[in-house]
């Protein structure tokens, strides 16, 4: 049986969604809206968001349960680094070092994710993301 998923996209012009059964497109809209998640003002957006999300909801009969949040990369940095291959738990304390060297501003700020792209030769490829908290945060609420 296939799964019905929402896929809910905060980009820098509007909010686009997808729902999907399975591998097939079910439904697509889109919002244009203003968010600018960054904004220090955005605590005061939140409500008018949520309400025509809401409607838009309602309007085109979206609903399900599983929802993937997307959230514009425009006020994220990207890194790609590279590190000895190590155990798993030393490996998160080198990232975090390295996140910390490489990246210019106060990581308590942002949440930072990584992945391994490859490993060869005694050497790990990685690459490091770092969101701030509070764009992260309002697209959550």
């Amino acid at each position: 049986m296939a799964r019905d998923t929402m896929s809910l996209y905060f980009g820098d012009s509007g909010i686009r969604v997808m729902t999907t059964r399975g591998r097939r497109i079910t439904k697509l809209a889109y919002i244009p809206v203003d968010i600018n998640l960054a904004d220090s003002k955005a605590s005061e957006k939140e409500n008018e968001i949520a309400n025509q999300i809401r409607h838009l909801f309602r309007a085109q009969r979206i609903g399900g349960r599983r929802i993937i949040l997307g959230i514009s990369g425009l006020h994220c940095f990207v890194r790609p680094v590279l590190l000895p291959e190590l155990p798993r738990k030393m490996l998160e304390e080198a990232v975090s070092r390295e996140a910390k060297r490489v990246f210019p501003v106060p990581l308590d700020q942002f949440y930072l994710s990584w992945q391994i792209m490859s490993s060869s030769g005694g050497k790990a490829r990685i690459l490091l993301v770092a969101i701030p908290r509070n764009i992260a945060d309002a697209a959550v609420r």
